[in-house]
């Protein structure tokens, strides 16, 4: 689960010089029991370096590229995974309909290039094609 950004800010009796501060400098807050909310990354950011908290605002901005270059990492893993799975798929249904071609006889259909793209695929079931078609470059 995603952990979001937060800062909340109670008051007893409304702050209007933190309020007009946030307003002036464009901080996107929401006020709900007298509490100024701020959650979006930029906003908070913005009002870490308007009060000078320098400490605060680099260890904050060290957790979002943390997070986002985390972000990145699994969506680059999530898509090798995809892509995986529809080769893999891909193979098995290429090598089904040869093994299908080959016990009815049918082999002889194929053109050259065919059994040339078939021989690859059945030597290298795990790679996409556009690898074999550059194996096939090199033959």
């Amino acid at each position: 689960m995603e952990k979001k950004y937060e800062i909340r800010l109670r008051y007893v009796k409304k702050i209007l010089g933190i309020e007009k501060l946030m307003k002036d400098n464009n901080i996107e807050y929401t006020e709900n029991n007298n509490t100024y909310i701020l959650t979006k990354g930029d906003s908070i950011a913005e009002f870490l370096r308007i009060l000078n908290l320098t400490n605060f605002l680099l260890r904050f901005e060290e957790k979002r590229i943390q997070k986002e270059y985390m972000n990145n990492s699994n969506r680059a893993i999530n898509f090798e995974i995809a892509n995986m799975g529809k080769i893999i798929k891909t193979s098995s249904e290429q090598l089904a309909l040869f093994e299908k071609l080959r016990k009815e006889g049918k082999e002889e259909m194929l053109t050259k290039k065919q059994k040339e793209f078939l021989d690859v695929r059945m030597e290298n079931p795990d790679i996409s094609i556009g690898e074999i078609a550059k194996k096939l470059r090199n033959i």
